[in-house]
C-alpha cells in the first residue's frame, strides 16, 4: 500500500470522528454528523424547515462508509456519552440495506441532491436570478410546466444507465460513473434528449446476470426516480435546465437586456432553501426535539 493510500485511509479512520466528537462535545452536546460538506447545505436549510431552532453543532465526515463505521464502533462498546445527543445522516445510494436506529437518519433517497427536484426551489430561481416575477408570472408557470417534460424526458434516458450503475454496486463491478456532459445529452428548457451511448466497461457482465437474475433486475427498474437515480446527475439536469431558460429568455431580448447567469450559481444551498419540507426529516427532527424535553 503506497503511502497516499495510507493516508487517505487514515482520513476515513472512525477515528478520526471520534477526536472530532470529544472535542466537540465540549462545545456543545448535540452534536449532528453528516457524510460530507454537500450534506450539511443541504440538512442546513432543511432542519429549519422543520421548526428545529435548537442550536447544534455540525461534524462532516469523510463520507458514509466512516460514518457508519463509526457509529458501529461506539454502539459495539456500548459509548453512552458519546452516543447521548450525536446523530448522524446518511445518504441511501445503491446500498441494498438501510441503517435503521433512532440516531440514524438514512434517507429514502439516493442521495440529498435527489430532493432537489423541487417545483417551488426550481421556480424561486426563475422569480429571482431570472427575473420572472410579477407581470412574468405566467411565463415562469409555462416555463416550470416545460420543466416536467424535460425531466420526463430526462429521467428517460438516463434510468437505464442507472439501472446498470445500480448492479455494477449491488455485484462489486468497479465501474466509475460517467460524468454527465452535452456531449451526451443535450438539455433544453422543453425537452431532453441523448446524443451518444456512454462508455461502460462491464456491460456484457451486467447483460449475463439480467439474463440470469430477471426477476431481480426487474425489482431495479421498478425503483424510483429518487431511489435510481445519481443524485448529482439530478443536480446536473437543473443546472442545465436553468441554463437553457435563460437562454431562450436571451433569444427573445434585446442585447442590452440580456440576463447574465452563471450555473455555479445554482447551488444546492441555493435550491435547498425553498425546497419542501422533507416529512420524514421533519419526523427524525421531532423525535429528537422529544428526546431533548
Amino acid at each position: 500500500m503506497s503511502f497516499l493510500d495510507l493516508m487517505f485511509e487514515g482520513l476515513q479512520s472512525p477515528s478520526v470522528l471520534r477526536m472530532a466528537l470529544l472535542k466537540t462535545k465540549r462545545v456543545n452536546p448535540l452534536v449532528f454528523i453528516f457524510e460530507g460538506d454537500d450534506d450539511f447545505t443541504y440538512y442546513e436549510h432543511s432542519i429549519k424547515r422543520c421548526d428545529f431552532h435548537v442550536e447544534y453543532e455540525h461534524i462532516v465526515a469523510n463520507g458514509k462508509k466512516q460514518v457508519i463505521g463509526f457509529l458501529d464502533e461506539l454502539i459495539g462498546n456500548k459509548e453512552k456519552e458519546l452516543l447521548d445527543k450525536t446523530y448522524f445522516f446518511v445518504d441511501q445510494d445503491y446500498d441494498t440495506f438501510s441503517f435503521i436506529d433512532e440516531r440514524v437518519f438514512n434517507l429514502d433517497a439516493y442521495a440529498i441532491e435527489s430532493y432537489l427536484i423541487d417545483e417551488a426551489a426550481i421556480g424561486s430561481i426563475l422569480k429571482d436570478e431570472l427575473k420572472l416575477n410579477g407581470e412574468y408570472a405566467t411565463s415562469r408557470k409555462e416555463y416550470l410546466e416545460c420543466l416536467k417534460k424535460s425531466y420526463e424526458d430526462f429521467s428517460s434516458v438516463t434510468r437505464e444507465l442507472s439501472c446498470y450503475l445500480c448492479l455494477c454496486k449491488i455485484l462489486n463491478f468497479p465501474q466509475e460513473f460517467p460524468n454527465l456532459s452535452p456531449h451526451y445529452i443535450s438539455v433544453a428548457f422543453n425537452s431532453t434528449t441523448k446524443n451518444k451511448d456512454f462508455k461502460l466497461s462491464f456491460t456484457n457482465e451486467v447483460a449475463q446476470f439480467i439474463k440470469s437474475e430477471p426477476l431481480f433486475y426487474e425489482s431495479i427498474t421498478n425503483l424510483n426516480d429518487l431511489k435510481l437515480i445519481r443524485g448529482k446527475y439530478i443536480l446536473w439536469f437543473i443546472k442545465k435546465w436553468v441554463m437553457a431558460v435563460k437562454d431562450d429568455m436571451n433569444n427573445k431580448r434585446k442585447v442590452e437586456d440580456k440576463i447574465k447567469l452563471s450555473d455555479d450559481f445554482i447551488t444546492i444551498r441555493r435550491l435547498a432553501q425553498n425546497c419542501k419540507i422533507n416529512i420524514r426529516l421533519n419526523e427524525f427532527i421531532q423525535r429528537i426535539k422529544n428526546d431533548l424535553h
